[in-house]
């Protein structure tokens, strides 16, 4: 678990350094359920630092989830691997950056229908 704030933005920047390191892979995709607005400020420090966002459906995250053990209980770790596991087989909407020229309107950022898989990447969840 990261907090949402620059201290935890710099402690998930370290563990993804340290298994692109570990792993000697090139690249990462952050995968995560689009929940609330506490995703958007990840998904622009993720976007600032060139690492690829991505969002998965939650309600495929809890079909899924359901389908893996044949139940329905609920922890961070099972959602993890979920979420993980959906990103690896390209499951996912890649987060897009949409920014007016009014500069009275902040940033918008949405989810696009478009799935691409990425070689020689690990898929991480916050």
């Amino acid at each position: 678990m990261f907090s949402n704030d620059d201290d935890g933005f710099k402690s998930l920047d370290r563990w993804i350094r340290d298994l692109l390191t570990s792993f000697k892979l090139s690249q990462v995709i952050v995968g995560r359920e689009p929940t609330g607005h506490y995703w958007l400020s990840l998904a622009g420090w993720l976007k600032y630092k060139a690492i690829e966002a991505v969002l998965v459906n939650p309600h495929l995250v809890k079909k899924n989830k359901e389908n893996r053990d044949n139940t329905r209980s609920k922890s961070d770790k099972k959602d993890a691997l979920v979420i993980a596991d959906m990103v690896k087989n390209g499951y996912y909407s890649p987060v897009r950056f949409v920014v007016s020229n009014d500069t009275n309107v902040p940033p918008f950022y949405f989810a696009t229908g478009n799935s691409e898989r990425c070689k020689n990447s690990i898929a991480t969840c916050i």
